[in-house]
C-alpha cells in the first residue's frame, strides 16, 4: 500500500514495487484529537507523569490520545462516521498512531500493557493500540452500519502496526481493521530476522483482519 496520493505519481518505483494507493494509513490521530477538542474534552487525551499537555496538532509530536478510554474510541468512531457520511465513496479512514511513543501512563492504560513484554527490544503496546481499534471498528461497523460505500465497496479502518505496536495482538482483530506492518524488508538479508518477520506476518494474517 502507498499512504495517500496517487501511485501513478511515483512512476517506476510504484510499478516495480506493486504499490496500491487504495487505503490511507498516515499518522492520523492528531487530526482527530485536535487542540480545540482538548479545550472541550481534555479527558480524551493522555495523562503523562501526572499532567496533561495541550496538543499542537502535530502527527509527529502530539502524544497519543487516551487510547484505553471507551470515550476516546467513541469520539474516534463519531469522526469516522462523519467522514464517511461526507465522503460516500471513501473506502478507508486512517487511525494510525502519531509518530512517537508518547502514551498515556494512567492506571487504565497500565491495565492493558502490564506486565510489560518486549518485542524487538521495545515495549509491546499492541494490545492497547488494537483494543482501541477494535472498539472503534465495533462502533463504526457493527453499531454504525458503515460497512460499504454507496457503490457496495467494503470499507476499512487502517492502523500502523508500528514501533511499540509491531507484535501481533493477544486477541482477534476486527475484520475491518487493516494492520499495516512497517518493518524494513531490507533486513531480510539476515536469515534470523527474515524467519522472525515471516512468522510475524503469518500471525497478523491469522489475526482476523480481512486484508
Amino acid at each position: 500500500f502507498w499512504p495517500g496520493g496517487r501511485v501513478e505519481d511515483e512512476g517506476a518505483f510504484g510499478r516495480r514495487n506493486r504499490l496500491r494507493g487504495d487505503f490511507r494509513f498516515n499518522h492520523a490521530l492528531a487530526s482527530v484529537f485536535t487542540p480545540e477538542l482538548f479545550d472541550e474534552r481534555p479527558e480524551l487525551f493522555a495523562t503523562r507523569h501526572g499532567r496533561q499537555q495541550r496538543p499542537r496538532g502535530s502527527g509527529g509530536t502530539d502524544p497519543q490520545p487516551h487510547l484505553a478510554s471507551q470515550a476516546t474510541a467513541r469520539h474516534a468512531a463519531d469522526a469516522v462516521l462523519a467522514y464517511f457520511a461526507e465522503n460516500p465513496d471513501a473506502i478507508s479512514f486512517s487511525l494510525s498512531i502519531n509518530d512517537n511513543i508518547l502514551f498515556d501512563d494512567t492506571e487504565l492504560t497500565r491495565a492493558l500493557v502490564e506486565p510489560i513484554s518486549y518485542f524487538r527490544n521495545k515495549p509491546n503496546y499492541t494490545d492497547l493500540v488494537f483494543t482501541f481499534m477494535n472498539r472503534v471498528a465495533h462502533k463504526v461497523f457493527d453499531e454504525g452500519g458503515a460497512w460499504e460505500t454507496k457503490t457496495g465497496q467494503p470499507r476499512y479502518l487502517t492502523a500502523l502496526a508500528y514501533y511499540w505496536a509491531e507484535q501481533s495482538p493477544s486477541f482477534p482483530v476486527h475484520p475491518r481493521v487493516v494492520p499495516i506492518l512497517t518493518a524494513d524488508r531490507a533486513q531480510w538479508h539476515d536469515p534470523v530476522f527474515r524467519a522472525e518477520d515471516m512468522a510475524l506476518i503469518e500471525r497478523w494474517v491469522q489475526s482476523g483482519a480481512e486484508l
